[in-house]
């Protein structure tokens, strides 16, 4: 993986190379629960297409971690169940996302910054940046 880690205090979240995205205990270090994510165009698993660029973030009860197949995905912490995905059309994946006050922030290659309500995935408001951005996260500003 070149992403980071995130944890919700017992359980750390990890996005890998062969597609996997693990929920380990923090205490025994075994798997909890995982997903595969990541399909090329023609709907094959591939590691370019692996949610091991993008950190993952917690939030809202849910884990959230984007693949490099343009989804962003929201996994419920406790059942392990995906709890909402986004259409393939957003083209996200390089960035991790970044949750704040029940939204989750998240910009794709194509210079467009989404934000999207982190209880059902629906889009808040989309707004341009004017440049491509490429494997960082956004971050919060202090107002």
């Amino acid at each position: 993986t070149q992403s980071k880690v995130a944890s919700d205090g017992s359980l750390f979240f990890v996005g890998t190379w062969d597609n996997m995205f693990r929920a380990i205990d923090a205490e025994s270090g075994k798997v909890v629960w995982s997903h595969k994510f990541g399909k090329s165009r023609g709907g094959a698993f591939s590691f370019y297409f692996a949610p091991a660029i993008g950190s993952p973030t917690v939030g809202d009860g849910k884990v959230f971690i984007s693949s490099n197949d343009g989804l962003l995905h929201a996994v419920d912490i406790a059942t392990g169940k995906i709890a909402w995905e986004t259409p393939q059309s957003h083209q996200l994946g390089y960035c991790g996302p970044l949750y704040r006050d029940g939204r989750i922030y998240q910009g794709p290659l194509a210079g467009q910054v989404y934000c999207f309500d982190a209880h059902d995935g629906s889009i808040l408001c989309p707004a341009g940046t004017g440049s491509a951005i490429y494997e960082k996260a956004a971050v919060p500003a202090v107002v």
